[in-house]
């Protein structure tokens, strides 16, 4: 992974919502992708504007789905 990538996943995973932590992220000529699946759209946004922070990103591609049914999982 590269850098961008790594401190994407960093961003989330050290945010204060757990549903954030399994985002998976893909960084490419400045678009960082984001997949996975939250449970709100809500959420989804938080994703957005956490890796907005990370150096080097020009786009953000959100492909975060929103399932009410993750909120149900046990990510720990």
């Amino acid at each position: 992974l590269g850098f961008v990538e790594q401190e994407s996943a960093r961003v989330l995973k050290d945010s204060d919502y757990r549903h954030l932590r399994n985002v998976k992220c893909s960084f490419h000529e400045g678009v960082v992708i984001l997949k996975g699946s939250v449970p709100s759209f809500y959420l989804k946004q938080v994703a957005q504007v956490l890796v907005s922070k990370v150096p080097g990103i020009e786009i953000i591609d959100n492909r975060l789905k929103v399932d009410e049914d993750c909120s149900q999982s046990t990510v720990r």
